[in-house]
């Protein structure tokens, strides 16, 4: 929530808190009668009704960010296998849940499950590991161009039989010369 600093100040006819809660700046200011009695407590009662309305004017905001709110209910639940999290602290949890397309908590097993209604979809992973983003464990991204530039590409339907791969062959090694490689795949 932030700092809560209250500031009481009683000055000739009136009286001012200030109060700073986060990032809210609160002024309470209370006019005060003067008074014909001439002993300089009666001016502090009311800077002190001041710095309590600031005091109970904090605590209202202090409340406010108070809830009993339960989670909301998951799609999806993902339990049974390491969740690797891959956030700074590069924890393991234990569970998962989803709302429409997004993930709302990461956790153990018994935080997720109160999250479980109905409605919700339970997946046990079976000691499959969860990991975070769209991952492709085999890629060969800069010499997948460089493929179609150097081999054959003798899949379908380029190669429709084996005399299809042996005419494209014998047509490569005309081109590449006597004791160079013809590299293709299919």
């Amino acid at each position: 929530m932030g700092t809560v600093r209250v500031q009481s100040v009683s000055t000739g006819t009136e009286s001012k808190a200030n109060m700073t809660v986060g990032n809210v700046y609160l002024t309470f200011l209370t006019r005060i009668q003067p008074k014909r009695c001439a002993a300089p407590q009666v001016r502090a009662f009311p800077a002190i009704g001041a710095a309590l309305a600031a005091c109970a004017a904090a605590a209202c905001f202090v409340l406010a960010g108070c809830t009993t709110e339960s989670p909301p209910e998951a799609d999806l639940v993902l339990t049974g296998g390491p969740v690797i999290t891959l956030d700074a602290g590069s924890r393991v949890a234990e569970a998962v849940a989803v709302v429409g397309d997004r993930v709302v908590a990461v956790g153990t097993v018994a935080e997720i499950e109160a999250m479980v209604g109905p409605g919700t979809e339970r997946v046990d992973l079976a000691g499959r590991a969860v990991t975070p983003g769209l991952i492709d464990a085999h890629v060969h991204f800069a010499s997948g161009g460089a493929n179609r530039l150097y081999n054959l590409d003798m899949s379908y339907p380029n190669v429709e039989n084996i005399a299809d791969v042996q005419r494209m062959v014998g047509e490569q090694a005309a081109l590449v010369g006597e004791g160079e490689w013809v590299r293709g795949g299919g």
